[in-house]
Order: C-alpha cells, then sequence, then structure tokens
C-alpha cells in the first residue's frame, strides 16, 4: 500500500467521497431543499454506509490475514533448526545448573561470589525461558499457552523470576523464608526439564533426520509427521488416539485393509459388514493355514523317496560340496558345483538341499515327477544367456538356503516347511526362460509378454506362470498332485509374492517397508518380524529373495567379478539390439559408454 500511488487513491478515495457526502447532507439540512433532493441525499448517504461498512470489513481482513502471516513466520522460527537446538542446549544446560543447585546448596553458600554468578546464570536462563514462552504464545496462540503443562511451564518460571528479583533488590531478612521456597520450586524444575527433554529428544530426532543424507521413505516421513503430532497436547485425547491408529495402520502395511463400523439398522449395513467379515474370515483362515507346527508338518511327512543316488549320478567330490553345512557358506562359488556335476548344479542342489532337511517328502508326489520337473527347469534357463542361465538360478537358491540357515532366518521368521520349500522353490524358477531382454525392452518393443502381462512386471508373471505350466501340462511333471488344496494355495502364493518381489521396479517400495517395520521396532515393543502376522513373514521373505538375487557385489571378489562381467555382457548385448531398432539405449546397456565401476 505505502509502495502504490494508486493503492493510496484507492484507499482515500472513499473517505473523500463519504466527507463530501456528509458536507452534501449538512448543507441540504440548512437549505432545507426540496423533497426530491433529499430523496437524493438520503439515497447518497445509505450508500455511504455500505460503502464504510466494506472498507471496514476489508481492513478487519486485511489486519487478520498480517496477523496470521507473522503468527506463521514466527512459528516457522520458532520451529527452525537454530532456534529448536538452542532450546535443546539451554535445557540441558539448565539441567545440569538445577542439579548443581541441589545437590552443592551448602557449599554455595559458603561461596557468595559463586553463588551470585549462579544465580545470576539462573535468572538469564529463566528470562530466555519466559521469551521463549511468550512467542510461542503469539505464534500458536490459545491452544499453546491453555495447555496443562505449559500453564505449569509457565507458572514455575514466572514465579522463580520472581523471587530471584526479590533477592537482588532487597536485603531484608524476613524475606529468606519466602526465598527458602525456591527449593521446593527447583525439585518442581525437574519436572519440567524432564518433560522438555523427552519434547527435546523428539526435537533431536527430527534435526537428525533432517541433516541426514540417507534415502528415506515416505512412510517414514508420514510416520514421523504423525508421531510428532500425537505428542503435542493442542490436541484432544480422541484425535491422540486417531493418530496412534493411523501410526499402526502405517507401520503395519494395513492401510487399504478394510474396516466395518458400526451403523444403526440397514440390510445394507448388515450385508456390507457381512462382505467385509467374510473377507478377513477367509485371509484369516489362509493365515492360519499357513502357520504350521513343525510337529504337524512332521507327521504328514512320508517316507524319504528321494536321494541324489537314485536321480543323478554324481561324483563324491560333487557330494562333498552338497554337504549341508558347506552349501551354507557365504562364499559358495557355484561354478565348481556345476562343473562337477556336469552342468546339473541347479537340481543337484536343490534336490540336496530339500531332501537333506525333509521338505521334498510329503510334498512332492514322487521321486520321477520331481526328476522330470526340475530337468524341465533345468533346461529352460537358456544356456546361451551370459548371466540368466541356470547357474544363476542355483547361485540363488544356495544364497538364499544361507539366509536360512547360516543367518538365522528361518528361526527369526518362526518359518515352518511349506515356506522353507516355498522359499527354495522359488529361487529355482525365479528366471526361467529368461530372453536375456529385460522388462524395459520387452515393453519398448511391445512384445507379447509385454502385452500378455499388460507391462506390470512382465518377466516376472512370466517365470512363475511358466513353471506352474510345466506342472500342469507337460506329462509326468506334477510334483504337486498328492498334496492337499491348503498346502497347494499355501506354496503358489508365497512364490508368486516372492518370485515377483525380483522386479527391479518394486525395490524401493519393499525396502521402504522394511525400514518402517524395523524402525517401528526400534521405537516400540512391536516385534518384527510378528510370526502372528503372515505378511511380515512374506515381506522378509520376499526382500530376502530379491537381495539374493543381487547379492553378487556382496561375495568374495572372485565371484563377484565373473558374475559382474557376465551380467554386464548381457546388458551391453541388449544395448545392441536396441540400437539396431532405433530404441533409446537403456541405463547401463551401452557398451561405449558404460562406466562398469560406476555401475556397479
Amino acid at each position: 500500500t505505502f509502495a502504490c500511488p494508486i493503492s493510496w487513491t484507492r484507499f482515500f478515495t472513499p473517505h473523500l467521497r463519504a466527507w463530501a457526502f456528509g458536507a452534501d447532507r449538512m448543507k441540504t439540512d440548512t437549505d432545507a431543499p426540496a423533497p426530491h433532493a433529499r430523496r437524493r441525499t438520503a439515497h447518497l448517504h445509505g450508500s455511504t454506509d455500505k460503502e464504510a461498512n466494506e472498507i471496514r470489513s476489508q481492513l478487519e481482513e486485511f489486519a487478520t490475514s498480517r496477523t496470521q502471516k507473522m503468527q506463521r513466520k514466527l512459528g516457522q522460527v520458532m520451529e527452525s533448526t537454530v532456534v529448536e537446538w538452542s532450546i535443546v542446549f539451554l535445557v540441558f544446560a539448565y539441567a545440569l545448573l538445577v542439579f548443581a543447585q541441589i545437590s552443592l546448596g551448602t557449599d554455595i553458600q559458603k561461596e557468595p561470589t559463586l553463588k551470585d554468578v549462579l544465580d545470576r546464570v539462573d535468572f538469564a536462563i529463566l528470562v530466555i525461558f519466559l521469551i521463549e514462552i511468550f512467542l510461542k504464545t503469539i505464534a500458536f496462540g490459545k491452544p499453546y499457552i491453555c495447555d496443562s503443562w505449559n500453564m505449569f511451564d509457565c507458572f514455575i518460571v514466572v514465579v522463580s523470576m520472581g523471587l530471584s528479583i526479590l533477592q537482588f533488590v532487597s536485603d531484608d531478612k524476613m524475606l529468606d523464608q519466602i526465598l527458602g521456597l525456591r527449593g521446593i520450586l527447583r525439585l518442581l524444575r525437574l519436572i519440567v526439564i524432564f518433560r522438555k527433554v523427552s519434547e527435546t529428544q523428539s526435537s533431536a530426532s527430527r534435526l537428525k533426520s533432517r541433516s541426514s543424507g540417507n534415502i528415506t521413505m515416505a512412510a517414514d516421513r508420514v510416520l514421523d509427521t504423525l508421531e510428532s503430532l500425537q505428542g503435542t497436547r493442542i490436541l484432544d485425547r480422541k484425535t491422540r488416539r486417531d493418530l496412534q491408529f493411523a501410526c499402526r495402520v502405517i507401520a503395519s502395511g494395513d492401510l487399504y485393509e478394510p474396516v466395518a463400523q458400526e451403523r444403526t439398522g440397514g440390510a445394507l449395513d448388515k450385508e456390507a459388514n457381512a462382505w467385509i467379515n467374510n473377507a478377513s474370515s477367509a485371509k484369516s483362515k489362509a493365515k492360519q493355514q499357513q502357520q504350521q507346527t513343525p510337529a504337524e508338518a512332521e507327521q504328514q511327512r512320508g517316507p524319504a523317496v528321494l536321494s541324489m543316488e537314485n536321480l543323478w549320478a554324481v561324483s563324491s567330490e560333487a557330494l562333498a560340496m552338497l554337504d549341508g553345512e558347506k552349501a551354507g557358506q557365504w562364499n559358495y562359488d557355484m561354478r565348481k558345483l556345476d562343473a562337477a556335476t556336469s552342468g546339473n548344479s541347479l537340481p543337484a542342489l536343490i534336490t540336496s538341499l530339500m531332501h537333506s532337511h525333509n521338505l521334498i517328502d510329503g510334498i512332492v508326489a514322487d521321486a520321477e515327477s520331481w526328476k522330470k520337473f526340475i530337468e524341465k527347469i533345468r533346461d529352460s534357463y537358456h544356456a546361451k544367456n551370459p548371466y540368466h542361465n541356470a547357474v544363476h538360478a542355483a547361485d540363488v537358491t544356495q544364497s538364499a538356503y544361507c539366509f536360512l540357515k547360516t543367518f538365522g532366518l528361518e528361526e527369526v521368521a518362526k518359518l515352518d516347511g511349506k515356506d522353507v520349500f516355498s522359499v527354495l522353490f522359488s529361487a529355482a524358477i525365479h528366471d526361467v526362460d529368461h530372453p536375456a531382454l529385460n522388462n524395459v525392452f520387452q515393453v519398448k518393443t511391445r512384445a507379447e509378454l509385454a502385452i500378455k502381462y499388460n507391462d506390470k512386471a512382465v518377466l516376472e508373471n512370466h517365470h512363475v506362470s511358466f513353471a506352474y505350466t510345466v506342472i500342469a501340462e507337460e506329462a509326468g511333471c506334477n510334483v504337486f498332485k498328492d498334496i492337499d488344496n491348503s498346502t497347494y494355495t499355501t506354496i503358489r502364493a508365497n512364490t508368486i509374492a516372492m518370485v515377483l518381489s525380483t522386479d527391479i521396479s518394486k525395490h524401493f517400495e519393499e525396502l521402504g517397508k522394511l525400514k518402517t517395520k524395523t524402525n517401528q521396532q526400534a521405537t516400540s515393543d512391536v516385534p518384527f518380524p510378528d510370526p502372528e502376522k503372515n505378511e511380515d513373514k512374506m515381506l522378509v521373505l520376499c526382500v530376502m529373495l530379491h537381495a539374493c538375487d543381487v547379492s553378487n557385489p556382496a561375495k568374495p571378489n572372485q565371484i563377484y567379478l565373473y558374475w559382474t562381467n557376465n551380467v554386464l555382457q548381457e546388458f551391453f548385448n541388449q544395448g545392441d539390439k536396441e540400437k539396431e531398432l532405433g530404441l533409446p539405449v537403456s541405463m547401463f546397456m551401452d557398451r561405449a559408454t558404460t562406466n562398469i565401476a560406476k555401475c556397479q
């Protein structure tokens, strides 16, 4: 307004008009004008009142908006990094000062100079705290100062300051009894300090998360925001309970689960609730079916029907490498096993691991169907692929076994026999019939698989579908023909979830869920993985299989470099095809520009 003459004109013109109309009215009243003149004056006077009311409302809105804007800016300043860290420092400094005054009170009284210095420091910090309360009251308004803790804090600070001022300005010994109340106030201050410490801990954690350069997930940011809101006393108790519910739902991953709300009457409400309850009970029933005790699993197992001797003729060297303890080592070199088994590393490894832990008996129909199935899977991996071949599948299977047994995931996640079977089975088939051209290429070239699976996890969907098509349609390969429907459903659901999780586009989504769960476990008593929650178990298994699929950089150098060379050769072959087709070359797939070290 002050910078713009036009605004000045707009501001004063209504006032000048009102003054002119008022002058005209005074003149017409004196001169006793004609009736039509009085009507014109009355009309003008009514217009003036209307315009004056509009101006008054505009000024009020202007003042309100300026006040609100000032409050927002002040609130941002009070919650800024510098101010919050300053309050954190002052709180801990004041805590030390109060402890010193309480524990060393007698000694301090003997040193007048030291006592005077500590009293002045005490008074200065109290002044800063009072300024903080005053500014936050302006910034956050009535809800802040009406909070019981804030009122108690303000009372303690003001009374303490009053007693300090009395001590500074008066030498009357009659005040000694009154000043003796400071000992009680110091104890009360400790209560305030402990509360401020809890606030500063949350502030410090927020500041740390702000300053950290790590990748954070959106769910973590949302949970941090809700938890910070949950701790404020400005909100009523019901709202805080709702915030607790929101935090629990987001952390558990059940954000899109239906919640039936009670309503009065109505057939539609009853039908809707019945439908929701039926869906929920079906999910719970499926979860209960998946939770089988080891004793129950042992009862279902029949006599051993499989052994390495009656399936493949393998050397003693290969049998030694297939020993469970050696197969559980992280530095296992799958190339050596593949050479020792004459290209049978995948069927030999998975059969040995499952048989040695009684995972096949009771699930697989018979030895012959298993032999045909696993050999069909081996042969369906394209041997010409530099990376996505049967040896890679065997390597991922061995890495998954290492996670389960050596790293203790089986015990931590409370896995039963069906779960362990599902992990090894999924690892074995997770890249079957891979064309050595990734999902991006399938979509860009409008390939048949991309059309079939609607551009979503194209190859991962194909791997699962291919394996189950072999089971259903290939003669003599139906390894699941004798198991009950519950076991079949559990293994199939686990397999679909784990294989689809190897899609690299799901990497940050799965990682974010895992970080959210582990962060919640670190800050609360909620266990993770919770053995009562199937979704926790599946999250761990999905992330584990995906980690095994990309685990080569975590292996010893000679293994790492071998697989790095192979995967980049496959990448460069795809890049060459993209150039031939006139398509943009995918990241890391241009052999002329890719920096191998940075790519890794």
